[in-house]
Formats: C-alpha cells, sequence, structure tokens
C-alpha cells in the first residue's frame, strides 16, 4: 500500500484517560515530574544560561551545548500535561520560562545560549557536532504544543522566527546544510501543520533528501578550525578506517538507499519520524521501501525484546545485526520513545497494525522503564542485566531523557485513537494541514488471510475510529459523537466500548488485535465483526448508548530469541500481554543470574498493589548453589536446589535501589 494519511490522533484535548495505570502515570507526571525537572534546570545552569544571555554576559554559559533542548522538551511537556491537569505551580513555571527564552532570542530570530554566550563567532560553523538545529527543533516542537492547547502565540512567534532564521540561511537557494543530529524535521513539518505554511515543510524535505548526498557538509566540517576547536573528537564518530562514513548521523547514503538501521539510534529514529510523514500521498516508492526496509531490519534483527533499541553505549546506536547483550546493553531511553514515534508516524501512513505491536511493546517496557514510580529518578541506559551496579538517578549531566519521557506521558492520550473522515465536522482543535487527508486504500486481509467474509472491509469513504490502545478512556471523536473505553487493559483482557452519537451515525469502528493475543471474541453485536489485517472491523449505523466488548487472552507466556542471539542462547524470557517481566533481587543476592526456570509447568498470575498495581508472575525451577570463593571450576555438576521465582515488570526494576537482575533466564 502507498504510504497515504490513513488517520488523524485526536488531539489531546479531546481524549482523557481513566485507565487506573496510566492516569496514575500522568497524576505522577503533573504533580512530580515536571516539577523536579524544573528544579533540575533551574540549578543546574540551565534556565540561568537563558538569564545570562538577556543580562548580555559573555564567556559564562553553564553545561553541554545541547542543555537548551531540555528546556524545550520540559515546556512540551508542561503544554501537554497543562491541558490534562491543570497545576498552577506547573503552569507559572512555564511560563516564567516562555518569557525568558523570547527575551533572549536575537532580533534576527537566532537563539542557542551555548553559542550566544561562549561562542558568537562560530554560530553555524559545526552543524555535524553542536546540535543548533536540534535545539531549535524542540523549540519549536514546544512551541507548537503551547499553540495548539494554550493558545500561546507568544511562544508561537518565537519558534516561526527560529525557523525562518534557519531558513533564511540553509536551503537550495543558499548554503547546504542540515543537523548532526535530526530533530529539527519534524519539529519543521508540525510548524508547518499548525501554520498551514508549506514551506517549512518543504525545507524538511530538502533537509531529508539531501543528507547522504556527497559532498556532504559534515565532510567538508571536519578539516574547519572551528570543528576542530569545538569538537575535536567528532571525526572518531564520523570517520571509518581513516575515511568519512557519515554512518553516526545516518549521513552514509541517501536516505531512499537505507536498508539497515545505523548509527546513533535517536538521531535514526527522528530522521524516519520525518521521512514517513513526508511520505505522504507523494507515491514515491523508494522512500517507502527504504523506510521498510530499515523498519523490518530494526524489528526483526536490532531490537531488544523490551522495545529497547542501540546496544552500543560507545555510539549511543547500532552495530550489527543480532547484537544485543544483556548486561551492557545501552538502549537508551530517548531511543525507545523515538521508536515508538516512528512507530506511529508508520501506522498513520499505513494503518498497519503491526507498527502498533512495537508502539506498545516499547510504551509498556524500553520508554517507561525509564522513569521511576516515584517520577524524580531516571535511567538513561536501560541493561537487559543488572549485577547490582545499575541505578537509578534524579538528574544526568546529559538530561535528554527526563523530560522525554514527560512529554510522551502527558501526551499520550494522542497516540491511543485514530480517526478518519470527522475533520469537516469539525475534529477537536486540528493542526492545518497543506497536503488534507488522502483516501484509505487498504488490502483487506486478517493476519491469517481468511479476508473479509466476501466483501471489501474499508471502502474509502468510511468515517472510521481506530483504537490502537484500548485502555480506558473518554474521547469526543467529533462533535456529537463520544467514545467511551471501559477496563484494565492489557492487566485484563476484557475491554467494553461505549460508542454514544447524539444521533444515529453510520460509521466503523477498528480495534486492535495485539501481536501477542492468542485468541479474541466480540461481543454485543448484532452482527459478526470483519477484520482488516490485525483489526477487528465493526461497520454499522451506531445508535446512541451502543456497547459492545472485546476479550483479550491475556496469557504470561515463555518467550524464546533467535540464536544468532548469542547471550539467549538457552534462556527465556517471561511476558504477559505487551509487559516483559525480570527477575530481580537484592544487590548482593544473585539468584537472577544462578536460576533455572521449568518452561513445563503452569506460571502463576497474582494481583498486587505494588508498582502501580501490576499483575506479578511466578515460576517453578531451581537455584544453583553459589560455589565456595576459592573454588574456580569444578568437574562435577553444581549443586542445585528446587526453587519459586516471582517476576516482576521490567519497566518497575531497581525502584528500591542498585540490585540483581535479569530479563532472560536460564531454562531447565
Amino acid at each position: 500500500m502507498p504510504f497515504r494519511r490513513r488517520m488523524r490522533s485526536l488531539p489531546l484535548s479531546s481524549v482523557r484517560i481513566t485507565d487506573p495505570f496510566w492516569s496514575k502515570w500522568q497524576d505522577t507526571v503533573s504533580g512530580t515530574t515536571l516539577l523536579h525537572i524544573h528544579k533540575q534546570l533551574e540549578e543546574t545552569g540551565r534556565l540561568e544560561n537563558f538569564r545570562k544571555v538577556v543580562r548580555g554576559e559573555s564567556g559564562t554559559h553553564k553545561g553541554l551545548k545541547f542543555d537548551d533542548s531540555d528546556v524545550y522538551k520540559w515546556l512540551e511537556a508542561c503544554a501537554y500535561s497543562l491541558a490534562i491537569r491543570p497545576n498552577h505551580e506547573v503552569g507559572k513555571a512555564a511560563r516564567e520560562a516562555i518569557d525568558l527564552i523570547a527575551q533572549a532570542q536575537e532580533a534576527d530570530g537566532y537563539i542557542n545560549t551555548f553559542f550566544q554566550l561562549n561562542y558568537p563567532q562560530y554560530k553555524w560553523a559545526n552543524l555535524s557536532a553542536m546540535h543548533e538545529m536540534y535545539c531549535i527543533g524542540h523549540l519549536i516542537e514546544a512551541c507548537v504544543a503551547m499553540a495548539q492547547y494554550h493558545s500561546d502565540e507568544a511562544l508561537l512567534n518565537v519558534g516561526i522566527k527560529a525557523a525562518d532564521h534557519v531558513l533564511s540561511i540553509f536551503g537550495p537557494e543558499g548554503r547546504l546544510g542540515f543537523c548532526g543530529h535530526e530533530e529539527i524535521e519534524l519539529a519543521f513539518i508540525k510548524l508547518s501543520n499548525i501554520t498551514g505554511d508549506p514551506k517549512y515543510r518543504e525545507r524538511a524535505r530538502w533537509m531529508v533528501d539531501m543528507r547522504g548526498q556527497r559532498p556532504s557538509p559534515f565532510e567538508t566540517e571536519l578539516d574547519t578550525g572551528a570543528t576542530n576547536a569545538l569538537a575535536p573528537w567528532l571525526a572518531g564518530f564520523m570517520n571509518a578506517d581513516g575515511k568519512y562514513s557519515g554512518e553516526y548521523a545516518q549521513d552514509h547514503a541517501p536516505v531512499r538507499e537505507h536498508d539497515k538501521v545505523v548509527g546513533h539510534a535517536v538521531r535514526a529514529m527522528y530522521l524516519y519520524i520525518a521521512a514517513a510523514d513526508l511520505a505522504d500521498g507523494q507515491n514515491d516508492q523508494a522512500l517507502e521501501d527504504a523506510l521498510t526496509r530499515a523498519w523490518t531490519n530494526l524489528t526483526k534483527r536490532r531490537m531488544y525484546v523490551t522495545g529497547g533499541i542501540g546496544p552500543s553505549g560507545s555510539n549511543e546506536g547500532f552495530t550489527t545485526d543480532y547484537d544485543l547483550p544483556n548486561l551492557s546493553s545501552y538502549a537508551e531511553t530517548c531511543a525507545a520513545i523515538g521508536l515508538f514515534l516512528w512507530g506511529h508516524a508508520m501506522l498513520e501512513q499505513t494503518g498497519e497494525g503491526d507498527y502498533a505491536d512495537v508502539m506498545e511493546l516499547a510504551l509498556y517496557n524500553g520508554l517507561l522503564s525509564g522513569i521511576s514510580l516515584s517520577g524524580d529518578r531516571f535511567f538513561y541506559a536501560n541493561p537487559h542485566e543488572s549485577h547490582g551496579t545499575h541505578q537509578r538517578v534524579p538528574w544526568f549531566t546529559c538530561a535528554c531523557c527526563p523530560p522525554n519521557i514527560a512529554r510522551v506521558l502527558a501526551n499520550l492520550g494522542s497516540y491511543a485513537l485514530g480517526a478518519y473522515g470527522f475533520e469537516e465536522r469539525g475534529l477537536g482543535v486540528p493542526p492545518k494541514r497543506h497536503t488534507g487527508v488522502s483516501p484509505v486504500d487498504s488490502d483487506i486481509h486478517d493476519r491469517d488471510g481468511h479476508g473479509t467474509h466476501g466483501r471489501d472491509a474499508h471502502s474509502t469513504s468510511d468515517k472510521t475510529v481506530w483504537i490502537h490502545l484500548p485502555i480506558a478512556m473518554q474521547a469526543e471523536v467529533a462533535p456529537g459523537l463520544k467514545i467511551e473505553i471501559v477496563g484494565d487493559y492489557p492487566r485484563s483482557g476484557e475491554v467494553e466500548v461505549k460508542v454514544d452519537p447524539t444521533e444515529g451515525m453510520e460509521f466503523v469502528v477498528k480495534v486492535r488485535i495485539p501481536l501477542w493475543c492468542g485468541n479474541v471474541e466480540v461481543e454485543g453485536l448484532d452482527e459478526e465483526a470483519d477484520y482488516d489485517g490485525n483489526y477487528i472491523l465493526i461497520r454499522r449505523r451506531w445508535k446512541p448508548g451502543d456497547t459492545f466488548r472485546v476479550n483479550f487472552d491475556v496469557q504470561p507466556k515463555w518467550v524464546r530469541c533467535n540464536p544468532k542471539v548469542a547471550a539467549n542462547l538457552g534462556r527465556v524470557a517471561l511476558m504477559r500481554g505487551p509487559v516483559v517481566y525480570c527477575l530481580q533481587s537484592g544487590a548482593e543476592d544473585r539468584t537472577p543470574l544462578l536460576a533455572k526456570v521449568n518452561t513445563d509447568t503452569e506460571i502463576a498470575e497474582r494481583p498486587s498493589q505494588s508498582f502501580n498495581g501490576s499483575v506479578m508472575l511466578s515460576a517453578p525451577g531451581f537455584r544453583d548453589a553459589d560455589w565456595e570463593d576459592e573454588e574456580l571450576y569444578l568437574d562435577s555438576e553444581p549443586e542445585s536446589e528446587s526453587a519459586e521465582f516471582e517476576f516482576i515488570p521490567y519497566y518497575a526494576w531497581c525502584n528500591p535501589g542498585p540490585n540483581t537482575m535479569a530479563v532472560w533466564v536460564r531454562e531447565r
């Protein structure tokens, strides 16, 4: 199927999450996380850097070159959170930050406190390493969020001025250049959507198209004095075997030639998010094929079972196929967020639920593991095994992850549902678009190839509501049409969907069947449901108060890994629904490493109030005895004893403090 936008996300203001699990997380973000981040922004000098610019200081920047972006991501998170959880203290802090940013911006639109304070002579001299466009990209995203949900024209004007400044320098008629860390491309697309001005979208397209071409602006920069002065380490990342490679920044080849994910994981995700959106309605087969190849390579050969990606800390990214070590796994939280967002972009363009499966996996595991249950401790890297040295901390020198997590959790409602065909009825507050909504063009088949009972399951004229994450929520799809989902998914597989138009209305409701679900039942309908790919499809004339139920088969199961992943040979992982489980113990207790589970016996489930009310799992097996310290080798089988092992969700490990943990445990 050609890439063509099959749906739009509902605006956050039209969705209220009532799910007990996720609403608690959103309460935590509003009441704890955003204020904690703001405190860190003050204590580490990130906000003070803007004040220094306003005061006209020089040479006094504190922190890293891209620290401004942490402020912008926090502001974006504030915009989402304040739309669903009004909080006076958060709102006051956000307002003060917006005023400060506006004052710090230069007359021509430039803003970057690192260069304004320390290196004004080197503005735009080192695109490959210095993150100027990356920071402006996050500024634009914050501006768009504040404008969309709070009608904040002041910050939007800052973003437009900054964007126009970039356009005045870089482009087909100007200088060849784009950022070493992709971000501004997807931000330009958002800015184009909300302003209705196509120039930002087209400049994003130009930047995506020019990346990987030769000569590369990055290659030229490696020979300049500014690059050596500001980033003497850069050549070690951008070169391979003494020659320019560009893989670290996805500059190794034009995007349409990409066949695998390479380099820095977060950079790659942000590039592909933008590219997927830019493919909308273009009939660009080469771009679509490249995105599909890269996605397949990532999810089939380079992704952890948790949805974590990027095993290497040395380049914060990818290495080779099936290289997925556990103890040293990097799996940066921001990379899982990037995968989640790329999956959403691909889902909107294709309507294929496989992308939502990966989104869900990353959300419940690789993303959520990055924040503590208390909301004020974080992981940057997310190992899949620990010997008691890894721990959550309040902040990082490079603190991209905490505000990134906050903005996704606060904005979760906009990813859970999609809609097509209701725009003319006034769908919430949709952003303006240049290209408009494209018709649906869908190959119809279910997962087992059984088709759709002899007729097209989805015509191009159908109004459609897509339920990607069937978590409990209340949503206004359009004036006169509300949908409520009731349940405790995925802790329970029973989900009730209430469809409530003010008057009779014909449209389609599509509910995703998760990949992990063995069986699914639909009840409460007079007619039989159809299937479109991995979505249940219900087409009817809906009346006020219509209700149906979906029962997903949520059973714990053992998962095995491709034997090409050497680290997991002879080991299994435990999942229940989309949630990956792990074994953890005290810091001095090595039980997770010594455990051997019996996969032929029943896995016991136990409801718990721990870990935000998660289901606990237990399975029998054996625990090998530890050897005496003086014994290094034995020529006999070590002693072992029977044991019952309790597994907890991976996202919740290490909350009590550093401990021993394993996702993959030995199989008896």
